[in-house]
């Protein structure tokens, strides 16, 4: 019996992490960086100020925070620069630090961060933070935790440090890092570009819905008034919901499954004011039961319970095809000759009708809920129909050029996953490629 023996390419050679380029070596984690777990007490030092690495900072944008000592008080580990972090704590989200900072002050971390310092005749530190991100690290890790729930697992160090890691010459780590570091800073200024037209959307529909769609230049000649929901233009009115939907209804309660003949809208699906079809799941309805729950364009999907930070989201329904909708979410059925439903859409969208949403919500242990009768005393603003038509196109388009913006920064996340696969496997060599930082 012959065995099939698949051929390595020229240039290549087999080993235990797969076929690697003849001139990378394999290694283990241990051996190619130092663990560093020096530890300090705070609390010890209560006037130093110390920059703190923490889970947090790390959430909130990844900018390491000034603490005092007497404000931190569990044990840290001191870190320097150069120094890697990587999350223990639930990998399923993943986390990955570099301790790069001109502060003079001492840096400490969380010790939910495994601290690594490469060594520098193996392991050049900016190479290291992109390869914690590939296949050999990010998802090794994700199976080497411990603990029932998820959120709580934590990665074990001593088999993390036993990954089996590809180390190219420093040469070579080097430039793979620069090339990477290009795209991931391409992908920072796009995230900073959608942030800026974020707010500038924001202050749009304040103006938008204090003095309606007219020129800044023209302010002046808009007659306000004082209502329960703030500032308005004379000739708008405030209405309660209730007035202005032919109904409301609540979803169905059927168990959706992974296939079936109806897709099935869920919270998941609400997100920033648009229907989001990732993570469908399926319902299998009679003629009759179908016809009852069908969604049609221009339902207002709301999100009646949850926690109290997401009850109350709020989705336009606008697309093609055949989908019913899950039990926790209501449908309006606007008046349309009073109330055009992508503004009322948008109005829900703002911070005032979300906090106003927010005050109708009956609190329990970590879940909020909004009934369709609480729902239909919320006071909105109506204007003149064709100045909701005007104002739902003036953020419509303003919604397009930001899914524009989000389509380009979809395609460099894309374009960085894949380089970083190609250059980590060594299927795109970048040995003699100059690279600017």
């Amino acid at each position: 019996m012959i065995s099939h023996v698949e051929a390595v390419p020229v240039g290549f050679k087999m080993t235990e992490l797969g076929q690697l380029p003849e001139d990378w070596a394999v290694a283990r984690l241990s051996s190619a960086s130092i663990l560093n777990r020096s530890s300090i007490e705070p609390v010890e030092y209560p006037d130093e100020v110390f920059e703190y690495y923490s889970i947090p900072a790390y959430q909130a944008g990844g900018k390491a925070i000034l603490e005092k000592g007497r404000d931190i008080l569990s044990l840290k580990y001191i870190v320097e620069n150069g120094t890697i972090l990587f999350g223990k704590l639930n990998p399923r989200v993943p986390k990955v630090w570099t301790v790069q900072s001109t502060y003079p002050n001492r840096k400490i971390t969380s010790t939910e961060f495994i601290p690594l310092i490469p060594k520098q005749d193996k392991l050049d530190f900016r190479f290291l933070y992109y390869l914690s991100w590939s296949d050999y690290v990010m998802k090794r890790s994700q199976g080497l935790v411990s603990g029932s729930t998820p959120s709580r697992q934590r990665v074990d160090i001593e088999s993390f440090m036993d990954i089996t890691i590809p180390l190219p010459p420093l040469c070579e780590q080097r430039a793979i890092a620069n090339v990477l570091s290009i795209i991931q800073r391409a992908i920072e200024a796009q995230a900073k570009v959608i942030f800026a037209a974020c707010e500038l959307k924001n202050s749009l529909m304040r103006y938008l819905f204090t003095y309606g769609p007219v020129p800044v230049n023209g302010i002046d000649q808009i007659q306000l008034k004082e209502t329960e929901i703030g500032l308005m233009p004379q000739n708008w009115r405030a209405m309660h919901l209730g007035e202005v939907v032919q109904g409301t209804q609540y979803g169905l309660s059927s168990l959706g499954k992974s296939s079936g003949r109806f897709p099935i809208l869920r919270m998941n699906n609400l997100v920033n004011g648009k229907i989001i079809v990732n993570s469908l799941q399926y319902v299998d309805l009679d003629v009759s039961v179908f016809a009852k729950f069908r969604l049609n364009k221009g339902d207002v999907l709301f999100n009646r319970t949850n926690s109290y930070e997401l009850v109350g989201k709020t989705s336009l329904f606008d697309l093609q095809g055949l989908y019913v909708f899950a039990s926790y979410l209501i449908r309006l059925i606007t008046e349309s000759e009073t109330l055009f439903s992508p503004f009322l859409n948008y109005y829900l969208n703002t911070t005032n009708g979300q906090i106003n949403l927010k005050s109708l919500a009956t609190r329990a242990v970590s879940q909020s809920n909004i009934s369709a009768s609480k729902l239909k005393t919320l006071i909105v603003p109506i204007p003149p129909l064709p100045d909701q038509r005007l104002i739902a196109d003036i953020l419509a388009s303003i919604d397009n050029k930001l899914q524009i913006e989000e389509n380009h920064k979809i395609s460099l996340q894309t374009l960085f996953n894949t380089m970083l696969h190609l250059l980590m496997t060594g299927q795109l060599r970048v040995n003699d490629l100059k690279v600017d930082d």
